[in-house]
Formats: structure tokens, sequence, C-alpha cells
């Protein structure tokens, strides 16, 4: 049996039809959103299916490797190249070690590859050269994976998607549309039967595709990640609208296409003993029109970062989960509300009853973002307790937070 190679397409506006070519070309087609797709193939097969793929689009960027990874940096950074069997770490050596965020979507990437540049580590070839273990002590086992990476290897297996239902629609209009009103008729023709389908199939959509095409020729594509699996069309439809606010389009519109991902629904039940939440739709629609006002970078859960910086955190997309009962004894614990930013405090030993501390905690000393602080916390004559640091760099007191 041949072994498998691998073909990676990259685009900037990734078509619907790319896709149905794909499955014409290979039965294996995996997506790599947003905008690359990978097709597997066998090397009697691989000329014949470049050559398709070069018909389908000169634009399009296409290249090949024995494993996923290369292929994928391959088709960004030199297209119409191969890189044969052996030869992924040599050809990955001399790019740019910022590269991997094309292939790892790990959360902590970034403060790796700020790490990586103090050490002078600059290229992919660099990282793959540094010793195992003692990259495995310094920054644990994330960041070994980052070195396979560099060096070509794979670390996931293959996921095909099968080729089955399509949940999406297109409509090419006779004249240009200049104002969201009459798009939003057509989007809803659109969207009426796609949502009836999913409910006829006990599906729901967590993500809405957008194609538009405008008069210019240009291929606008927009994609809407839902806060929860819907399937009503009025509230896809309110979504869209928001999202068609927040950023025109410059150009009259000459065609559309809608495309939804179908997933199991999630059953929302209500407990006799915890508040009422709200819909789910009602959800949905409050986190889009939040994200039109504020930004969709700015909408979602805070996640800690793992560092010991206080205050330090990251906004994640927003997925409600059932609320958690407190354990015996949480009820009952005191919460610090803390002050962003801190207030400058001048305390007096006649104010205060007692004090606990101090903590000393101190990081990041090669940022702007370091901090030397000692911690108490402080009861006032008035009863309330406070948490004050006295900040060593500033040389002042800092009011943190108050108990609850």
């Amino acid at each position: 049996m041949a072994a498998s190679e691998f073909i990676a397409v990259f685009s900037r506006d990734l078509p619907f039809s790319l896709l149905d070519l794909a499955h014409t070309l290979t039965p294996r087609v995996e997506i790599n959103p947003p905008d690359a797709l990978l097709l597997e193939v066998t090397p009697r097969s691989r000329a014949g299916i470049l050559e398709k793929l070069e018909r389908f689009s000169p634009s399009l960027q296409v290249a090949g490797a024995a494993t996923r990874s290369a292929a994928l940096i391959a088709a960004r950074m030199s297209p119409r190249t191969w890189v044969p069997q052996g030869k992924e770490a040599e050809f990955l050596a001399p790019l740019p070690v910022a590269l991997l965020q094309l292939l790892d979507d790990n959360p902590q990437l970034p403060d790796f590859l700020v790490t990586f540049s103090r050490w002078g580590v600059h290229s992919l070839g660099d990282l793959a050269a540094l010793p195992e273990k003692e990259l495995t002590a310094r920054l644990g086992q994330p960041a070994v994976r980052l070195q396979r990476l560099a060096r070509g290897e794979d670390l996931k297996p293959f996921q095909a998607e099968l080729p089955g239902h399509r949940f999406e629609a297109a409509v090419d209009l006779e004249y240009g549309l200049d104002s969201l009103e009459p798009l939003s008729f057509i989007l809803a023709g659109l969207l009426d039967p796609l949502c009836n389908e999913l409910e006829a199939c006990n599906l729901a959509t967590d993500s809405v595709e957008l194609e538009l095409k405008l008069e210019t020729g240009v291929v606008s594509q927009r994609k809407l990640q839902l806060a929860f699996p819907l399937s009503h069309s009025k509230t896809i439809l309110a979504l869209i609208r928001l999202e068609l606010q927040s950023q025109a389009e410059k150009a009259r519109i000459t065609g559309a296409a809608i495309r939804l991902n179908p997933v199991p629904p999630r059953i929302w039940q209500h407990s006799l003993f915890e508040p009422l939440a709200p819909a789910p739709e009602k959800l949905a629609r409050t986190l889009g029109r939040l994200g039109a006002i504020v930004g969709k970078e700015n909408v979602g859960s805070p996640v800690l970062l793992n560092t010991r910086r206080p205050d330090a955190f990251r906004i994640e997309p927003f997925a409600p989960t059932k609320a958690r009962s407190p354990a015996r004894g949480e009820a009952n614990r005191p919460v610090l509300r803390r002050f962003r930013p801190p207030f400058p405090a001048r305390i007096r030993p006649e104010q205060t009853v007692n004090w606990v501390g101090p903590w000393r905690t101190s990081g990041e000393w090669w940022a702007e973002t370091a901090w030397n602080h000692e911690e108490w916390d402080v009861e006032f004559v008035n009863g309330t307790i406070y948490r004050v640091f006295f900040d060593q760099k500033r040389r002042g007191w800092f009011l943190e937070g108050v108990y609850d």
C-alpha cells in the first residue's frame, strides 16, 4: 500500500465550491479553519490533483509534503512547493518560529513565542535544535509539542470530513443591493428552509458562514460563532444583521450564500432549586448586540492566565454551562472585590483594628507589567476588611480590594 501524502490548499476567501471539488478529487478531506484545506493523496494521484486545483483557480496557494504540518506551512509561505519525505525539518528550519500559530491553537502560544524571542530562538530550526530535556524542564510538555511541530511532525491523526447532507443555500441577484433591509429579506428566504431542515433532522447550528458577492468581483466572507446551538431562523437573522451593521460592505451586493454547521442540539432544562436563566435565543441575541457595540474580542468569559501576576486574564468565547451548586462551607467564604485600578491610600495605625501579613509577591521583572508588592489584609475600625499592598517600585500604599 502506497504511503499517504498531503496537499494543503490555502485561499483568503475559501469558497464553498472548493470543498465540493476537493471531495471529487479524494475521499479524505480535512478542513483547517479558517482558510485552508488538507487533501490526503497517494504519490500516483498527486500530479493530477495538483493540475485540477491549478485549473480551478490560479490564485490558490497549493503545496504538499509527507506530513500535514509541513504541507500547511509550505502552502502559506512557498506555494507550488513539494517537500520530499524526510526533508520536512530541513525545509522548515529557516522559517520564522511565529508560523507555529498556523498549526497550534494553544492559548499559551503567544507567551511561548515571547519566551523564545528572549532566548534568541527566532526560526523553526532554532527551536528544533533545543535540547528536549532542558526544554521540558523549563516550559513543560506544551513546548515540546511546539518543538515537534517545528521539526515537521504531526501531533494528531488526520480528521477527514465525511461528505454528507450540506445545510447551505445560495442566490444570485438580478440587481445590486446597497442597503440592509432588502438584503435581510433575501437572507430570511435562505435561512427559513435551512432551519426547518435542521429541526426536521433534530439538529441545530453553532456557527453560520455567510458569503456576499460584490459588484467589484470580491467575495466577502464572514463567520458567526454562536454562543449556543440554535435552529431559530429569526434569531440567527438578527445576529447576521448585527454583524452586517457593525461592518457594512463598501460595494453593492449581487449574490449571497449561507452555510450552517450542523451539531446536536443542547437540552436546556431548568432546575427547581436554581433561579431561572434566560432563554438561549435571548442570550445569543444579547451577546451579538454587545459584540456589535464593544467589539467581539471584548465579549466572553474571563479565564485566568498561567502567571502569578495580579489581574492577569484573557477573554474566551462565552459558552453557557449549568450553574454549580456551592460546596459545603463555600457559601460563607468572604469574596474579594478588586479595585481596577487600585486606589492610592494613606493608612494610619489608629484607623486599624487587626491585620494579617505581609505576603510578598513579585514577578515579570523583564516586562512593563513587572510588580513587587507586600500585601496585607487589614480590618478597619468601621468593621470593613480591605486588601492593601505596598508597592516597592512606586513606594506607596494602595487599596487592592474589599472583602464582601
